[in-house]
């Protein structure tokens, strides 16, 4: 930690370098200001002292203006404001020259260009999107805020001046002017302002700073102008103006590229504030000329009129922190939402960059869905809220918790690194471990975490949208775990992810393509050995990756979308090959086909109508069709029994693949409308001669016999395993004993060969290599 924070002091001090020297400077020559006298400032001391503040303006702002980490309407916007210095410091110059007055013709005509071409940068800067509504809000704010400064600038300054008749016309437009310039400038800086930017407030801020200098040195010598006399005051201000606008050049530099540099909205513990203070500044001004100027009469008024105002703004503030709190809340849980976690993010890796570690843990739950199936919406945003306080115990108050949409949540760790956050990430599974009580239920939910650690060496700060992708694909190979877990982001990952996204764009196409292939393996009769059957089983024969697994692309397929029409795609072409090995087998042979259903193409309301449709069109008989479900499925989607319905209505029999290993309910399966038990093959292993062995593997044979439901074993490798599974009651098998998957044409080779029967060990099959 100690070096963390010694390498955060090493950045910083880089970091810093502009505005620090801006700052020095700026020490120096007010020290110097303050050393001479008053009486001293008339001729060329003054403009003399204000020339090393407008040389630091001019080329700060000429730095940012072509710094090319900032956007380019921020750089075009300092431009327009570094043109506009030297016109500021004519003005100033001139009047100091004069001897603390305006009557100076080319110093009037320098601060008109210097308000023209400042205002035109201030606009110029970058704005965030607003609705038609949001720019009148804008407008509305802005009005406000100018019109409680002319107030206080007219009560202080103008209306004397104006009083006062004894001025030349141009020394009088121009006293008058200067303030009302000024105030035109900052009205343009605080529009900006309010309608938010596109980089961090502080440079924006530090230039209205500036400005404000201006309006009160411009006022002050006004009010000089109006009582007689000068002071150092005016060139005060003039000179805080300068290092004040250089300051805010170099602070923009050097947030250039950093989160905090990033768009930011208005936010009302920002600038929502600033109407009201306008308001409260102008019903306070009010009391005090009432009451200066003997109006007894009025001064209760104004100031009951200046108590109600004040009490309506600030139930205006608390209803308007109050909506700000739902913007940023998740109205459920009470947790951050997507939002405000952005925001915490950002800043947290701001900090991870001066030598802090922060990570970022994304969890999914699982078996809300379940949840909300068996016992209603009502008991699964119970769980939800169970959930987030689980979270929040969990977690230090630094740190932020917030409810991403769904079942997902996310936590932001300040400080710990990865150890830290493992820890938390254990803590958290451990207590979801546990049973939730809700609504008298005792209900079981687990968890995917990802983690992602940000910050230590790493050379610059992250963008909050690529830690979290980072976090999100962390969790998404959590939640491929049989159990809660977490999972530590790595490269590997990111990798992984890259490479899925570009075969998630190629599946879009590979029907196209011509780049699916289908294998068959065959369904052998255990106990005369007859060929009965072939289940066809796709593969991916992709142009630079070879052979692609199943158990890679199909999950990528169910999640885009293409499994709907590559399982269609399966369908007509298994069909088509099936009936041309039909002509060449005996016409009274049994010989069916067997294609997976996957639980996406169930939710298709049309997958009846759809594989009727190519039944028909190539002459298959539903009769020789087989399609196989898994059991979760069906258990976790109920509205798919329907569909089984529709396609064993049509003559289809429906297969329950890998029974046994899934929910494996007795009240599912007498529900389900299926025909064969398709029993897994790790049953199948752990026959090896003994009655401990085949108890589980009997059952299921038993269970089929007594629902009348044939029985296929899967995953055949040895003849002792077939002799078992035969004598146990179980007539059909499938596995490496036979022959692994095959080609088209190597299936056509061992038709040829054995029309007439499947022998349990055929030499041929050696001899022909799995695709």
């Amino acid at each position: 930690m100690v070096e963390q924070r010694l390498v955060a002091v090493v950045r910083n001090s880089r970091t810093y370098g502009g505005p620090l020297v801006v700052c020095l400077a700026y020490l120096v020559t007010a020290v110097a200001f303050a050393a001479v006298p008053a009486s001293a400032f008339h001729g060329v001391v003054a403009p003399l002292g204000l020339l090393p503040g407008a040389v630091a303006a001019v080329g700060f702002g000429v730095r940012a203006a072509t710094y090319r980490a900032l956007d380019r309407g921020v750089r075009r916007a300092w431009a327009f404001i570094a043109l506009g210095v030297p016109a500021l410091a004519v003005s100033v110059a001139a009047s100091a020259a004069a001897g603390m007055t305006v009557d100076a013709a080319p110093g009037v005509a320098a601060r008109v260009v210097f308000v023209l071409v400042t205002l035109t940068g201030l606009l110029m800067f970058p704005a965030r999107d607003r609705t038609r509504k949001e720019a009148y809000k804008n407008a509305l704010d802005v009005v406000a805020v100018m019109a409680a400064t002319f107030m206080i600038t007219w009560y202080l300054v103008l209306g004397p001046i104006v009083s006062t008749h004894e001025l030349p016309p141009l020394r009088a437009a121009a006293t008058v002017g200067y303030p009302l310039a000024d105030l035109v400038v900052i009205a343009g800086a605080a529009m900006v302002l309010l309608r938010g930017t596109v980089f961090d407030r502080r440079p924006l801020l530090l230039l209205i700073a500036g400005l404000v200098a201006l309006t009160v040195g411009d006022g002050y010598l006004g009010y000089s102008e109006a009582a007689g006399g000068a002071s150092v005051w005016q060139p005060a201000c003039w000179l805080t103006v300068f290092y004040l606008m250089a300051l805010a050049a170099a602070e923009q530099c050097r947030l250039a590229g950093s989160p905090r540099g990033t768009a930011q909205e208005p936010s009302p513990s920002r600038t929502g504030w600033l109407p009201y203070l306008a308001t409260g500044m102008g019903c306070l001004l009010l009391i005090v000329a009432s009451w200066q100027t003997d109006l007894s009469s009025w001064t209760g008024l104004v100031a009951g009129g200046a108590v109600v105002t004040a009490t309506v703004t600030v139930r205006q503030f608390v209803v308007l922190r109050e909506n700000h709190d739902l913007a940023v809340t998740d109205a459920l849980t009470g947790l951050s939402n997507r939002t405000q976690l952005h925001i915490h993010l950002a800043r947290a890796l701001h900090r991870a960059h001066g030598g802090v570690e922060v990570a970022v843990l994304q969890l999914n739950l699982n078996g809300l869905k379940q949840i909300n199936d068996n016992y209603g919406q009502e008991t699964g945003d119970a769980v939800l809220v169970a959930v987030s306080d689980i979270l929040r115990g969990n977690v230090r108050d630094s740190d932020t918790v917030a409810r991403l949409g769904g079942d997902e949540f996310a936590i932001v760790l300040t400080s710990g690194g990865a150890d830290g956050a493992i820890t938390v990430a254990e803590r958290v599974i451990a207590a979801m471990d546990q049973p939730i009580a809700v609504a008298g239920r005792h209900l079981s939910i687990g968890a995917g975490i990802g983690i992602v650690v940000s910050g230590g060496d790493q050379d610059g700060p992250q963008e909050v949208s690529r830690v979290l992708h980072q976090a999100g694909m962390a969790m998404v190979a959590a939640k491929k775990k049989p159990v809660s877990a977490w999972e530590l982001f790595a490269d590997d990952l990111e990798r992984k992810e890259s490479e899925s996204a570009e075969l998630r764009c190629a599946l879009n196409t590979v029907i196209e393509d011509g780049h699916l292939r289908l294998q068959y393996q065959p369904i052998v009769n255990l106990v005369n050995g007859e060929l009965t059957g072939v289940e066809a089983l796709i593969r991916w024969e992709h142009p630079v990756r070879g052979m692609i697994s199943p158990l890679e692309f199909i999950p990528l397929a169910e999640r885009t979308g293409a499994i709907t029409k590559i399982g269609l795609w399966v369908l007509r072409t298994a069909c088509e090959q099936v009936l041309q090995w039909r002509e060449k087998l005996p016409r009274d042979r049994q010989f069916y086909l067997s294609v997976n259903l996957s639980p996406r193409q169930l939710e298709q309301q049309s997958l009846a109508e759809d594989v009727a449709a190519i039944l028909t069109q190539t002459g298959f008989a539903p009769g020789d069709l087989v399609m196989e479900i898994t059991e979760g499925a069906v258990v976790d989607d109920h509205s798919a029994i329907p569909q089984l319905a529709a396609l064993r209505a049509q003559g289809i029999r429906i297969a329950l693949d890998d029974f046994g290993t899934g929910y494996s309910s007795l009240r599912y399966l007498t529900k389900l409308p299926v025909d064969v038990l398709k029993l897994d093959r790790c049953f199948v292993t752990e026959l090896d001669g003994t009655p401990e062995g085949a108890v589980v593997a009997e059952a299921v044979i038993r269970l089929s016999q007594i629902l009348r439901l044939d029985t296929v074993a899967e995953g055949i490798e040895h003849p002792a395993q077939l002799t078992e599974l035969a004598t146990l009651g179980c007539h059909k098998g499938q596995g490496y004993h036979f022959a692994r998957p095959l080609t088209p044409a190597a299936m056509d080779e061992i038709i040829n060969q054995s029309p007439h029967g499947w022998p349990c060990l055929p030499p041929a099959v050696h001899k022909i290599e799995a695709a």
